[in-house]
């Protein structure tokens, strides 16, 4: 069987990698466009839904949010994530330590990223999987989402083709079962 590697030139597989024993891949991606003010204490920023996963699986979770500083302060913050498993407690995955751009005396709008790997081959029947993500600020508020202003312009152009509003914050999965 090929076991899935995270290296320095990105992921890879050892071993034999035909299809057989790769398994079938899968995505799931969920988002928002609501705003979150991030003060002091760790807020609640982003919920996934309960997605659907199929057994022995491997994935790579990506959450991605616009953060701006509302201040003339340092800005930034940290995120937190969880994960839980059949609608389970929540499962917490560590915190990012500091992330986004300093800006002092800046109104800065910056991003955050993050990027995550799970293992779940030893689960031996389908489950759901869900994610929560919290923040809290360095030094001052930020809000992350829409109230950024950044997605203003974009109205006549969605009604044109008939879009909805962008998502702010989304969060993706990318992984594959094995057999």
């Amino acid at each position: 069987m090929a076991d899935m590697i995270l290296g320095p030139d990105g992921f890879s597989y050892s071993g034999s990698t035909n299809n057989q024993n790769i398994g079938t891949p899968f995505y799931r991606r969920h988002g928002s466009n609501s705003s979150t003010s991030v003060g002091g204490g760790w807020n609640n920023i982003y919920q996934s839904p309960d997605w659907s996963i199929p057994k022995k699986c491997q994935l790579v979770m990506n959450f991605r949010c616009p953060v701006r500083n509302n201040t003339y302060n340092w800005g930034g913050m940290y995120t937190r994530t969880y994960y839980r498993v059949n609608s389970g407690s929540w499962v917490d995955c560590g915190h990012s330590g500091y992330t986004t751009a300093m800006g002092y005396n800046k109104y800065m709008i910056s991003g955050h990223d993050n990027m995550q790997t799970f293992d779940f081959l030893n689960r031996t029947s389908d489950f759901t999987l869900g994610f929560l993500v919290q923040a809290t600020h360095y030094n001052n508020t930020n809000n992350t989402g829409g109230s950024h202003s950044i997605g203003g312009p974009d109205g006549d152009a969605q009604s044109d083709v008939g879009a909805s509003t962008p998502w702010y914050i989304y969060m993706t999965l990318n992984g594959w079962s094995r057999p």
